[in-house]
């Protein structure tokens, strides 16, 4: 890919860029702005850092999705946008946060590091439940809990009220957010996909992705949306209870809508919950054995 930008309106992208508020995780932004900053800089090597960072692809989104570049693709593949955006934009862009990144606390570090585990979670899931693309669903995987980010900004006590709304059998964790906050981190994920121009069928997806009716047909939603929403009540089931051994009041309600949605007994679910594990986790060691070690990743 050429250093060469695609004609865009300054005016317009600073527009873009001014209410920007998720945080960047320190490691991959100081590596795009190695990156961009090579005389060598190719598209692979950008994309694999875009897409390892939330608000970096959220960023991405929100450029190559808006009127700055004149396109307005409604774009959810993080390889389009990355073609359509360019370089020399985020050049500048990665030099400024780098300049104002304040310190790091254990949730925004614990997100960061297991957000990409996440999106590939989803993007396997999507070979089994069809729908969608694996590209959308990585891209959802991202997107889905970003508004946590925001709200851990805002609340000091978010990272505690987080860790408590997965466990109540009466209310669900959406629910558990609003009570103590107000508001709830799927809302705020919306409202950020929203902004970042992807297409309403995936942000309807994150809107929803604790409300599981969908999944049983009393809330309407898309297949498209509808898959999504599976996908992620058994990617943080994996999160929730697998990786973090953490009580999962919230599978307990999702399980038996995601079999319905699937057409299977329960214990198929619980089958394919292994099963799609142990596939990301061995594509997850396949990849960093080809991978030359280039300084330490985010710690869990």
């Amino acid at each position: 890919m050429s250093a060469q930008s695609f004609p865009f309106d300054e005016q317009k992208l600073r527009e873009t860029f001014r209410g920007f508020s998720l945080p960047f995780c320190p490691y991959h932004l100081n590596a795009l702005a190695t990156e961009v900053s090579r005389e060598d800089t190719n598209s692979r090597r950008m994309c694999e850092i875009l897409s390892k960072d939330t608000a970096l692809t959220a960023l991405l989104f929100r450029l190559a999705n808006s009127p700055a570049f004149g396109l307005c693709m409604g774009t959810d593949s993080i390889q389009e946008a990355a073609h359509t955006v360019k370089h020399r934009p985020f050049l500048a862009m990665m030099h400024l946060e780098l300049l104002k990144l304040p310190e790091s606390s254990r949730f925004l570090l614990q997100y960061w590091a297991n957000v990409v585990y996440a999106a590939n979670l989803c993007a396997e899931l999507s070979e089994i439940i069809g729908k969608t693309s694996r590209e959308s669903a990585y891209t959802f995987g991202m997107m889905h809990h970003c508004g946590a980010l925001l709200l851990a900004q805002r609340f000091a006590n978010y990272p505690e009220v987080w860790e408590a709304a997965g466990t109540s059998p009466a209310h669900s964790f959406t629910q558990m957010e609003d009570e103590a906050l107000a508001t709830n981190h799927a809302t705020i994920s919306y409202y950020t996909a929203r902004g970042c121009g992807l297409p309403e069928w995936l942000t309807q997806a994150i809107l929803h992705h604790h409300d599981y009716g969908a999944l049983t047909g009393a809330l309407l939603l898309p297949d498209e949306s509808c898959a999504l929403i599976a996908s992620a009540a058994i990617t943080d089931h994996i999160l929730t209870e697998r990786l973090f051994a953490r009580p999962d009041a919230e599978w307990e309600r999702a399980q038996p809508a995601v079999a319905d949605y699937l057409n299977i007994a329960p214990q198929a679910v619980e089958d394919l919950v292994d099963d799609v594990q142990v596939q990301v986790e061995a594509q997850q060691r396949q990849r960093e054995s080809l991978q030359p070690n280039r300084g330490e990743e985010p710690p869990v």
